[in-house]
């Protein structure tokens, strides 16, 4: 008889990096709406794709992967910081409404800079320890995944994996570390 396992998925979310820097005064709408798009219905669209599944399972996790900007505007991020801070709150929303049915759904605040090479050729003055690993996002976020249903938590302070739902929004270095996870090599 052949072993039975279950299979395992990730949908991802790799927000482009986009020029989201700027007044509110001089944005582009579009890219505002833009970014709304990517941040917040496709989280909408995405958890509404997966969570019958789990809610049937009585488990799961739906782990979104955000920064400080959904806890604070700052001066020219007008282009992204409010879809940020939409995204958390509906992610706070779906938590409340199946946490109760058996889906993990958490939050993860990424306050710091990712190592990417596009973020190091910016930041070339910054030392090593300025920047954090995408190996140590994934550790985190797998953590979550295996976190005890008793000490479930909605917002975490740190980054997120799982075997249903990755939402990955920074850097296709940290995408590479999350999948050899997800694949378990």
């Amino acid at each position: 008889m052949a072993a039975s396992h279950t299979p395992i998925a990730a949908i991802i979310i790799c927000r482009k990096p986009s020029s989201a820097e700027g007044s509110f005064r001089e944005i582009d709408p579009k890219m505002l709406k833009g970014n709304f798009e990517v941040n917040v219905m496709g989280l909408l669209y995405l958890s509404r794709e997966v969570a019958p599944d789990m809610i049937d399972r009585g488990k799961g996790a739906i782990l979104v992967t955000g920064n400080t900007s959904s806890l604070r505007g700052k001066a020219d991020f007008a282009g992204f910081a409010p879809t940020k801070a939409a995204q958390r709150v509906l992610a706070e929303s779906i938590a409340r409404e199946v946490g109760p049915l058996g889906v993990h759904v958490s939050y993860v605040l990424i306050d710091a800079v990712i190592d990417t090479p596009r973020m190091r050729a910016r930041m070339s003055d910054k030392p090593d320890e300025f920047f954090i690993k995408p190996a140590a996002i994934a550790d985190e976020l797998f953590h979550l995944y295996g976190q005890d249903p008793l000490g479930l938590v909605v917002s975490h302070g740190a980054a997120a994996v799982q075997r249903k739902l990755v939402m990955l929004e920074h850097g296709h270095g940290a995408l590479r570390s999350l999948w050899r996870a997800l694949r378990g090599t």
